[in-house]
């Protein structure tokens, strides 16, 4: 009996080291940074070593094919084309994209997006924290 309780005080703490290992490398992984390539419209971006698109966290620019969607993703273009971005993955969408809490020089690009009239805060996922709902 004393065999099988130490057996199973192993494999407890096995388990407690092994949800650790997770915890941390799932920890890593939520954080990135790189140089952004390219800009597909106001809310996405493309950047260097990430394998999927990002999505922006917490806004809607409007759609590419509009004068307003055009103006977004100038916006963006000038604001984070070749430069560095600092994210913060938040979940997956439903087409394969990161959606992040990204920012440049610590200014959260949710936020500038916002604050120059390219897009809407997404409420039902931010909650009012970006103050615009």
């Amino acid at each position: 009996m004393r065999h099988l309780s130490n057996i199973l005080t192993v494999l407890a703490a096995f388990g407690v080291f092994w949800m650790l290992v997770q915890m941390q490398s799932n920890r890593e992984v939520a954080r990135f940074a790189g140089v952004v390539e390219w800009v597909s419209d106001g809310d996405t971006i493309r950047i260097q070593g990430h394998e999927f698109p990002v999505r922006i966290w917490g806004v809607d620019a409007p759609e590419r094919d509009t004068a307003a969607g055009q103006a977004a993703r100038e916006f963006m273009t000038t604001l984070v084309k070749s430069k560095v971005v600092e994210c913060t993955k938040v979940a997956v969408d439903k087409y394969r994209r990161t959606v992040a809490k990204c920012s440049i020089n610590g200014r959260p690009l949710s936020s500038l997006l916002l604050e120059n009239g390219h897009g809407v805060e997404m409420c039902r996922f931010t909650g009012g924290q970006l103050g615009h709902c």
